[in-house]
């Protein structure tokens, strides 16, 4: 019964070490404080039979499982080796063999301070891993404390902007933060009717910028990114912000160049004028030019259709329009010989139309002035 109840004990204790070792209570992602004392403890007992079991506990598998690795070999090897050098002697070209061979060889021959050296290594460096991670855990919540005081917005909105145009602003994501909390960010690609690109660009002060080129041919519309950051020195969760924006449609503008065309004429016959007038858009459009009639007080008038013409310069087909393209047409008056003389005023107008815009109009007046 006493036997029994002493491998009951063992078998409990050993129960315990492994439930000490494999688990770790976390509070808001955030690892617990581990104890020297318990670490140590393990590292002694059961740590006589399972080497780099205080490592385990404080958080370094990787040296912890080398420990144990070492340690079964130094109880393995002397054993194996005979074996090893007899498969060795009948199979003498196996270099795989002879490799394990050489290091059962070295091991078995330094059994004994194999087995005590990474015994009595796991009991000396274990508490320094475990003070190393109770730093780091200190400084997790340390860094928390900050950011959940720090009072980041919830979301971004960064307004409206129109395609062709520039934004570099500051997001405003570290405004109370402490000087020795330095932030990682970015940005995820931009979710909406087209495709924007944005780059983080963080300042001297730690702030965050962000810096966006609208291409002339963005699609409007409300865009959605999400920014993500987290502290560069302590591994704590991720955090999120929404950002958006709102691309609008590109303004169509057309640009007059000449104030007017002014013929004077004392004879019949053709009298020409040069109109010239820029597009003022990031986007191909199209024009339309048309002429209204010329009108005298009197009554008198002379109509587009069969006395005046259109004459499109420079190459330039009367219609397409190129992004901030200048453009000049010519516009000829036929002065007939039973026309009275007098001032007579008209317009020309000039209607241009984009993709998805309503058309705008500019208006360029022509005056007459005829004495024979």
């Amino acid at each position: 019964m006493r036997l029994r109840s002493s491998r009951t004990l063992i078998l409990l204790a050993l129960v315990c070490a492994t439930g000490c070792v494999t688990a770790e209570m976390r509070r808001e992602g955030i690892p617990a404080r581990k104890s020297v004392i318990l670490g140590e403890t393990l590292a002694i007992f059961p740590g006589i039979l399972f080497h780099g079991i205080g490592h385990h506990y404080a958080g370094d598998h990787e040296v912890g499982s080398d420990l144990m690795g070492k340690e079964w070999k130094s109880l393995a090897y002397p054993i194996a080796w005979p074996f090893l050098a007899a498969a060795s002697l009948t199979s003498p070209e196996n270099a795989s063999l002879a490799a394990t061979l050489d290091e059962a060889t070295g091991i078995s021959m330094a059994a004994p301070i194999y087995f005590l050296g990474t015994w009595i290594y796991d009991i000396l460096n274990t508490p320094a891993i475990i003070r190393a991670h109770n730093r780091m855990v200190d400084r997790m919540w340390e860094v928390k404390e900050a950011m959940d005081e720090a009072a980041f917005p919830r979301d971004i909105r960064l307004g409206s902007i129109r395609p062709g145009e520039s934004l570099d602003r500051s997001l405003g994501v570290r405004d109370r933060l402490p000087p020795d909390v330095a932030l990682a960010y970015e940005l995820d690609p931009w979710a909406g009717p087209g495709e924007l690109d944005a780059e983080i660009r963080p300042s001297p002060s730690g702030e965050v910028f962000l810096t966006m080129n609208i291409p002339p041919d963005a699609k409007a519309g409300t865009y959605q990114s999400t920014l993500r950051y987290r502290p560069t020195d302590v591994a704590l969760t991720e955090r999120t912000l929404p950002v958006q924006i709102r691309v609008l449609r590109p303004e169509l503008h057309l640009g007059l160049l000449t104030e007017g065309i002014s013929i004077q004429s004392t004879a019949t016959g053709w009298f020409r004028g040069l109109a010239e007038f820029i597009y003022e858009t990031p986007l191909p459009g199209t024009c339309v030019l048309e002429v209204k009639p010329l009108k005298e007080s009197g009554g008198a008038e002379i109509h587009p259709a069969y006395d005046i013409r259109l004459s499109p310069r420079d190459d330039w087909d009367g219609q397409a329009l190129e992004p901030n393209g200048k453009y000049r047409v010519e516009v000829a008056i036929y002065v007939s010989d039973d026309l009275p003389d007098g001032t007579y005023r008209g317009s020309l107008e000039i209607r241009a139309a984009s993709i998805g815009q309503p058309p705008t109009t500019v208006s360029l007046p022509i005056e007459l002035i005829l004495d024979r």
